[in-house]
């Protein structure tokens, strides 16, 4: 059973919201939840486009709910954010809060995973899946990947493609994006926490989820 999980995520952040609650669905222990911003309006304003696209963000009753420990700290990169992950010794970091700098990436034995609604490493940034359907693609995808200090390009642990054919509802679409992202978190953290060697390899994980 996987050990010493966090989650860092901003306060409106619903992709959080449905891992933790799969989390909690499939008896995963989650330490801590670690929230950036004081209250909900301050953190819609510095992370508005991920508000547009989420429906509904982390919520407080959620937390309450499943007895989940939660923490408010100002910013992503904060030294209260380092000093929360070494106190707790944390293994697995779920981050959901943007750019992770690397006097956190470097914490030893920590990994830390971000789910990306997309394909890697074909499709890259926060639109992916509309990007695929603008280009007339039917490989829309969630992958998970540990965090280094670029942008997505961190080593993948496993990606899904969604069902095809896809919503044609803008939301119903999102929200299905959003439930693989969930699902695909659960595995990764399964994969990174066995002793078994991983293939890190964006070349093997790609073609296997194409066929």
């Amino acid at each position: 059973m996987p050990k010493n999980i966090a989650v860092l995520s901003y306060y409106n952040n619903r992709v959080a919201n449905l891992v933790i609650k799969k989390l909690c669905e499939k008896k995963i222990k989650i330490k801590c939840v670690i929230l950036i911003g004081e209250e909900e309006k301050k953190s819609v304003k510095k992370n508005y486009l991920n508000y547009t696209n989420s429906l509904k963000g982390v919520e407080l009753k959620h937390l309450k709910k499943y007895k989940l420990r939660y923490l408010f700290v100002k910013n992503t990169n904060s030294l209260e954010v380092k000093k929360i992950i070494k106190r707790n010794d944390i293994k697995i970091l779920l981050n959901y809060s943007g750019l992770i700098k690397e006097d956190i990436l470097n914490i030893k034995n920590l990994k830390i995973l971000n789910s990306h609604p997309g394909m890697l490493p074909f499709y890259r940034g926060s639109m992916c899946p509309e990007w695929t359907i603008f280009n007339k693609e039917k490989k829309v995808a969630v992958t998970s990947h540990i965090l280094d200090k670029n942008l997505d390009t961190g080593p993948i642990v496993v990606s899904k493609k969604l069902k095809y054919p896809y919503p044609r509802n803008y939301f119903n679409f999102r929200k299905e994006i959003y439930e693989l992202e969930g699902i695909v978190t659960v595995k990764a953290i399964r994969l990174v926490n066995t002793k078994k060697k991983l293939l890190y390899s964006e070349t093997l994980n790609i073609k296997k989820n194409l066929n």
